[in-house]
């Protein structure tokens, strides 16, 4: 099962799009997207990997300064038949109700994750009817494997130490990794399903 890594899938489009979300949408062999997002300092959810949108830092500006798109717009233009899978950026506790405001209004697959353990926790603890993980790597959760949370997202260098719990795994972009985490977790998430599905 591939997931497409910020909307990623080598077709041109701009990372965390509208544009990049609809063609994995419509890409047969992508079973969902992996977006990010983050606050405003207006409590806008906006979807967004990095801090900074044409310079300006995003929990620092308002939304109508911004020109980016909310998560609320980027939801409505997509379906409920393929996993999302959010990654909540920062450290902003009050992401949470915000997060879930948007959430609450669209039935899709939705997987809640993060590097930040207290904000998965309050997410958790409020929202417990949608699936939370926590994102494990780069030397950050590497001893919260076994955590009570519903499914890990972990990088490929720990694919061994999955254990039985659902775990996505990243970022996984050539066949030789591939063929190695397969093994593992059938929920891959990639910047190149075009490439590994063949």
């Amino acid at each position: 099962m591939f997931i497409a890594h910020r909307g990623n899938n080598g077709m041109g489009f701009r990372e965390n799009s509208v544009s990049a979300f609809m063609n994995c949408f419509n890409t047969s062999y992508i079973d969902g997207v992996e977006m990010d997002v983050r606050l405003t300092r207006d409590g806008v959810v906006v979807v967004s990997h990095g801090d900074l949108f044409d310079g300006k830092v995003i929990g620092k500006t308002k939304y109508s300064k911004l020109g980016i798109d909310s998560l609320d717009y980027v939801l409505s233009c997509l379906s409920n038949k393929k996993k999302i899978i959010i990654d909540v950026k920062g450290n902003d506790l009050g992401i949470v109700d915000k997060l879930y405001s948007v959430l609450v209004r669209y039935d899709y697959q939705f997987y809640i994750c993060s590097f930040n353990y207290d904000i998965v926790s309050l997410f958790k603890e409020k929202y417990s009817t949608y699936k939370v993980g926590l994102i494990i790597g780069y030397m950050l959760n590497t001893d919260r494997i076994n955590n009570s949370f519903d499914f890990n997202l972990i990088h490929y260098n720990l694919v061994k130490r999955i254990g039985n719990k659902e775990s996505f795994v990243w970022t996984v972009n050539d066949k030789f990794v591939y063929d190695i985490v397969k093994k593992y977790s059938s929920f891959i998430i990639t910047d190149k399903a075009y490439l590994l599905h063949e």
